[in-house]
């Protein structure tokens, strides 16, 4: 693919998105999936950006959605730099999109500028997503500050206990030091999630009888509904378990049948 093609191609796939900003968000989604699924197979090489930030110009609206392509070229040399310095500089969507790009993508060079964020970000959705992606990366550099946070929480919530986005990332490192936080969410809880969360996470620590019964207890019938189907919290129990235990889970309800077919098979 020639240099030209790179840059047609992108501003194409450039003034598309911005298009679709004046559309219901399910025509912006589909737009910015078509664009991802066509740039995974461009060269991955240093000239794609430089193809990038031609098609983007002078464009003010282009600039703004070549952010959500930018994601998906994070294994180009140099891309990683330039989500970092958005991630800084960026505005509020902005840096909201890319925080969670740091954390799904497993960019953890980009860990250590998640702290500042999680803590002092003046937008609430990117420090959320700034807690989830610091659990999805389980970098040291970020557990202090989640630690401090479960902690005290402060005016990163609107409770006086911890908030799920804080007790996801607890769960997702599974440190002993996250035990105490865990124990409090499981027995105080805030929503009707917290409890299969924090049990979770008290599981992966090591055997806790009372966390795993509870999460096996969600697997009961009363928590079907008249097609026998299981909630949203039954799934999640399942998804627990199968984490726990090292079984594989897909999820759905084929999904828990399978986590309950095991744990049958374990008490026979």
């Amino acid at each position: 693919m020639t240099d030209k093609e790179l840059f047609e191609r992108f501003q194409s796939l450039l003034d598309r998105m911005v298009e679709c900003r004046r559309y219901p968000n399910e025509f912006r989604e589909e737009a910015h999936d078509a664009a991802i699924a066509e740039i995974a197979t461009f060269p991955r090489e240093p000239r794609v950006l430089a193809a990038l930030d031609r098609a983007i110009g002078r464009s003010k609206r282009r600039r703004a959605e070549a952010v959500y392509l930018l994601g998906a070229l994070t294994d180009i040399p140099g891309a990683v730099e330039r989500v970092g310095d958005l991630l800084r500089e960026g505005d509020a969507e902005t840096r909201s999109w890319l925080v969670q790009i740091t954390g799904s993508g497993r960019l953890k060079s980009l860990a250590p500028v998640l702290n500042d964020i999680m803590v002092n970000d003046p937008d609430e959705n990117c420090r959320e997503f700034a807690i989830r992606a610091a659990g999805n990366l389980r970098a040291d550099v970020n557990f202090p500050a989640l630690l401090a946070l479960a902690a005290d929480p402060g005016p990163i919530s609107e409770y006086s206990r911890i908030p799920g986005n804080i007790l996801w990332a607890l769960k997702d490192y599974a440190r002993p030091e996250c035990r105490p936080h865990l124990q409090r969410a499981f027995e105080k809880p805030t929503n009707l999630e917290d409890p299969t969360i924090a049990a979770w996470g008290l599981c992966k620590l090591g055997p806790h009888p009372e966390a795993h019964a509870h999460l096996v207890g969600l697997l009961g019938d009363e928590h079907r509904d008249e097609d026998g189907d299981f909630s949203g919290v039954g799934l999640r129990a399942a998804q627990a378990l199968a984490d726990v235990h090292g079984w594989p889970f897909k999820w759905g309800q084929k999904g828990v049948q399978a986590v309950l077919k095991r744990l049958r098979s374990q008490t026979t």
